[in-house]
Formats: C-alpha cells, structure tokens, sequence
C-alpha cells in the first residue's frame, strides 16, 4: 500500500556575478540522515535539486510502505513566498506558489519519518521521491525524473521462537546448522544466538568414504560409502575383474603343480585347483669336462659332457646336449706317457783335474729309468766356492778347492788414502799403502759469526773433524745493509680540543718517522701533528625555557647561564574566562615567556631569535575587496511575491 504525500514547491532565485556557469544536467537528489535505524526511531530525509529551468510552481509525491513508516513532520529549507501545510490523514502536504518564476538549487525541503514499533517486517526500504516542476508555461521541466534514499530497518528486539534443528550434511547434499530465525526480520542467529549469515550456517556436503574391502560378482568389483546412511556404491570405482594366473604349487619334472585365476585390483578367484602339467626333465648345469690322457701310472678319461639335474646323476653324455650317454669314460694306463715329473740320478761335477757325469734321467711317476747320463771332461779352470780372497801387503789371491792351487793372484788397487784411513783394495776389500794427510774427507766450520746491521760477521775457520787440523782461516764479513721495519700510523683529523696527524710509518728498528712504507722521506714531528682548531662558537643565542648560550658547530656550549627576565607586562585584556595574559623578555637572549594572569600557568613562547616573530594585525586582500566591491554593485536582489494554492495529490 502506498499513502501519496503532494507537496507544491515553486521558487525562483536572481543574482548577480563575475562568475561564467556552466551549464550542468539537472538533478534531484534524496539523502537519509541514517541509513540503519531500528523499529520505533526517527530519520529525516532531504530534498534536494540542482540546475533546473526556473520554477513557476510545482509538486513532490513521496512513495514509501506505510505497514512499515510513517510520517512524522515536514520542514521548508528556503524561503520562497507563502507556505501551507496540510496533514490529511497524517500524511503532510505542503506548498507555495512563487508569483514569478524562480531558480531553485540546493537543499529546498526535510521531512521526518519513523520506523513504526510495531512494523509488520524489516529489512531493507526505499523512499522514492516523484516531483513535478513547471516552469512559467506550465510545462513540467523534470521529465519524470526521481530520486531514490534506502533505509535499513532493522527490530528493536528479536523474535527468536524455537530452535530450528540442524539438517546433517550427506553425500553431495550439504546440511544445515541448527539456527534460529527472528520472525519479523528474518535474520538468522546460531545456538548462541549471535547473528550469521546463510553462508555461515551451511555444512558442507560430505564426500564419499570408500570401504576397504570390495564388493564383487563374477564378472566386476565395486566400493560401496561407509558414510552413515549413505552405501551408494562409489562412481568410477566399478570395473571387470583383472584375472591373472596364481601359480600355488609349481609343476616340477616329478609331479603336476596347482594354479588359480585371481584378480589384481579386488583380489577375487576362480578356476582354483587348475592343474600344470608335470615337467619334462630339462638339462641344467651342464658341464664340459675335457679329456684327460692316461700316463704311465694313471688311466686317463675321454670327452664328456654332465647335466647337474637330479635325475643325471651319476650319467656322462658323448654331445653338449647330452642327447647319447656313455657308459664309460676310462682310458687304459700309457705306459709311454711318463708323467709326474723326471729326476736325474748319479751326476758328478767336472773338476779342473777330473772328469764329471751328467747323471741318468727317472720317471718320478712310475720309477723308470727313462735315459742314460753322458761323461763331462775336465774342465782346467781352477774354483773357490767361497771366493775366499788370501792376501798380504802388496798382493791377493785365491785358492782352488779341488786342487789347492792359488789363481787369480794381483797387486792391491783402488779405493783412495785419507789423512786418517789407508786405500782399500776394490777387489779382496783390505787396506793397504799409506796414509794421505793433504786429503781430508769429513770438515767442518768453527767459530763462525754471522753479520748483523750493527757489527761485522766472520765466515769461520775450516778443520778436519778425522785429524783435527785447520785447514783454512775464514775471513771478515761486512756489517749488514738498515731494512726498515715499518709500522703505519693511519691519518687523524684534528678537533676543535685534540690534535691530529697525518699518515705516516715508523720503522720499529730505528725509531725515525717517513712519509711513506718505503722510507722515501723521513719526517719531522711538525710535518706530522696536525693542530687541534679550536672552538668557534656562533655569535648568535641558543636557549631553552631556563638556560641561554653560545654553542659550537661540534656541540659544544660557551657563556651557559640562567634567563635574566625582566618585569611582567600585560600584552593582552581577555573579555573571556580565562583573564588576561602577561609577558617578560629575558634582557640578554630575547627569551620571552607568557603566562596567563588568572591561572599562573606560563605558556611558553621562547625564540631564538625575536626579531624574527610575525607581528599581528588583518591582514587585506586588496584583490577580495575588489571583487567584493563589484558584486554589490552589480547584485539584484528580487522579493518574491508568494501566493498560496492548494492542490491535492493521492
């Protein structure tokens, strides 16, 4: 049900200006002073239009449900010519009737409207607003256009009834949670009653849970849910059974085995206790073994062939498939074939006076006698097995073992005379000759003394460690040339209190100071200090609310001392409650401090620099004052002469 409220507004508005306007799509607008409101408060709702013709007389209908608003009050927000108010039936109508066409922009009407308490339903509403402008011709300039302002209306206090149960999830199908459902705003609340959404209620659907086991026929295996209440069998989980062969017992070449089908996936069988055939006897590890020949004391065996099987035990076959068997593989003892290896019996060596023999050959595998040995002639060449040498001073010789003779009999020579050992002879090994005392073998250097930057060294005297003797005088080794031993001393900035220094190297041996690691130049104490600079403190007064002072670039503060302040002046006369205000200056830095007269708390308002602070004063816009000036003598101000009609709108 819609109550129409008719309100005729006509207004026309003249001025004057410097300014050019451009020109702009009219517009109305409707605005809520609060868009969420509950069941027994009030809002208001404004009116507003922009850039329209000028307006001769016109009328706004207001569309809103009345089971759920009502109207409270309305007020005019300009003063165009005479207004009327009417409340029929509790609906306000209100109009004016401009006598002359008006330009109307901006805020032109408000109105109250209440959210009844006892509301048939809430949620939310839109209040729409129809006008109808005419201008000077009668002709509505607004077109049908209207303006639309939404309120939320929302209980005072929920009607929650009963708990509404909770629906479970199933597969697929999502459940609810249990909730309640206010009975005039239709919002919902969990078991705690604090207000969700429909999203927030949903259970989601469950999905299936497959079984472990399966369920089979003779042809397919499917899963079945286990989800309580469910027992759909599960898509895409039912397929034909993939049989493969079982073997349970093998077939062996004694006996037949047993097989089954099973499949893979679900494990389900058929054709249990299938027989394999028994095996036929297949050669395994066969075995080559090659001839052996007899010898004169063993019998020897031919080529053959054996299979590892159980049933080839024991069988020898002729063909690496041991297709023909052989019943024997002996062959008789060669008594030509002497083996195991020969022996030589009865040799005797020749001698540089007798005769020798070879000695006769024996099989050591059956003991015969297999050749004679042949006579070795003497040889005439004289042997000492020990290569004993015999020796005297000058000479050495051997002595032959089988006939006594010496042979091999020379002078002693080789090896060399030192000043403490004889030569000894390279061939029987003696010593022999006389000592050589110029030949000294085993020296050594005594009383050497090496060369330092401040003394001479000596290379040392040379003696023969066998017989003691000197064998040369060393000489005077020079003094050694300065290295210098630097250490760096890393350049210093000079401060205002301390000294600096450059960079420089000090050589840790000889004390002295250079320019740089190389010891170019060496350097005097004044070309290294660099000389602290001293404070240099700014003409100009820093301070604080209790202190003033000179203060240097590094920090540092010079002449510090307390305000010297002078008398209290009043520099204000307040006509509010706080009095009057007063100030004093300290004579030295310009330091002012202000303090209010009636609560002696002081404000500060110190500077550095006074002469700096902005004086006080209006300050005019000349440009302003032009344009200003212009305005009002261009500006007309029109009075409108308003007469009232009444018009009825339902």
């Amino acid at each position: 049900m819609k109550k129409v409220l008719l309100i005729f507004l006509c207004a026309a508005l003249m001025f004057t200006s410097f300014i050019v306007v451009t020109a702009a799509e009219p517009t109305i607008v409707c605005e809520v002073s609060d868009t969420e409101v509950k069941m027994g408060e009030t809002f208001t709702v404004t009116v507003s239009v922009k850039d329209y013709e000028p307006i001769q007389s016109g009328a706004i209908q207001l569309v809103f449900d009345q089971t759920v608003l009502e109207f409270v009050e309305g007020e005019w927000l300009i003063d165009a010519g005479i207004k009327s108010f009417n409340s029929e039936n509790l609906n306000g109508v209100f109009m004016f009737f401009p006598l002359e066409p008006h330009d109307i922009n901006g805020n032109i009407f408000q109105f109250t409207l209440k959210a009844l308490e006892d509301a048939s339903k809430a949620g939310g509403f839109d209040i729409t607003v129809e006008p109808q402008l005419n201008n000077e011709n009668g002709n509505d300039v607004v077109n049908g256009d209207s303006a639309i302002a939404s309120v939320q209306i929302s209980c005072t206090e929920h009607q929650y009834g009963e708990l509404i149960p909770e629906i479970p999830a199933k597969c697929g199908v999502a459940g609810k949670k249990a909730y309640y459902e206010c009975s005039v705003c239709g919002k919902l609340f969990d078991e705690n009653k604090t207000e969700v959404s429909e999203e927030q209620l949903v259970i989601p659907a469950l999905t299936h849970i497959a079984e472990e086991g399966w369920h089979v026929d003779d042809n397919n295996h499917w899963k079945i849910c286990v989800n309580n209440g469910c027992g759909e069998i599960i898509e895409g989980t039912t397929a034909s059974h993939d049989f493969k062969w079982i073997e349970d017992k093998p077939a062996t070449e004694d006996e037949a085995g047993i097989q089954h089908e099973e499949c893979s996936v679900c494990k389900y069988k058929r054709n249990e206790n299938t027989e394999i055939p028994q095996l036929e006897h297949i050669h395994t590890g066969i075995t080559y073994h090659e001839a052996v020949a007899a010898n004169c004391h063993s019998t020897g065996t031919v080529e053959y062939w054996t299979c590892s099987g159980n049933k080839c035990a024991g069988k020898y076959y002729k063909d690496a498939d041991c297709m023909t068997e052989i019943t024997d593989i002996t062959t008789p003892v060669d008594s030509n074939n002497h083996d195991g290896g020969t022996e030589v019996k009865g040799a005797v060596s020749a001698t540089c006076i007798a005769d020798g023999y070879t000695g006769d050959t024996y099989c050591l595998g059956c003991g015969e006698k297999i050749a004679d040995g042949t006579e070795i002639p003497a040889t005439g060449v004289h042997f000492d097995a020990e290569n004993q040498w015999q020796h005297n001073e000058n000479e050495h010789w051997l002595i032959c073992d089988n006939c006594g003779t010496e042979f091999e009999k020379g002078t002693h020579s080789g090896g060399e005379a030192t000043c403490s050992n004889k030569a000894i002879c390279s061939v029987c090994g003696v010593e022999y000759g006389q000592l050589n005392p110029d030949n000294h073998v085993n020296t050594e250097v005594r009383d050497a003394v090496a060369a330092t930057e401040e003394s001479e060294g000596y290379t040392g005297d040379t003696w023969c460690v066998d017989c003691d003797q000197m064998i040369s005088e060393g000489s005077v080794i020079s003094k050694l040339d300065h290295i210098h031993e630097m250490i760096k001393t890393e350049a210093k900035a000079a401060t205002h209190e301390e000294n600096g220094n450059i960079e420089y190297y000090t050589c840790s041996k000889c004390g002295k100071k250079y320019n740089d690691e190389a010891g170019t130049r060496e350097l005097t104490d004044e070309e290294i200090i660099l000389m602290a600079i001293g404070h240099n403190y700014d003409d100009a007064w820093k301070m604080d609310e209790s202190n003033h002072w000179h203060e240097c670039d590094c920090g540092e503060r010079s002449d510090v001392a307390a305000h010297s302040f002078g008398e209290w002046a009043i520099i204000q006369e307040s006509s509010s409650d706080n009095g009057d205000n007063r100030i004093r200056e300290c004579s030295v830095c310009g330091y002012t401090q202000t303090e209010s007269i009636s609560s002696g708390i002081a404000g500060e308002s110190g500077t550095e620099n006074p002469s700096e602070n902005p004086g006080t004063g209006d300050v005019i816009n000349i440009f302003l004052w032009i344009v200003i000036l212009a305005v009002g003598s261009f500006g007309l101000v029109v009075t409108l002469i308003v007469g009232k009609k009444f018009k009825k709108y339902e």
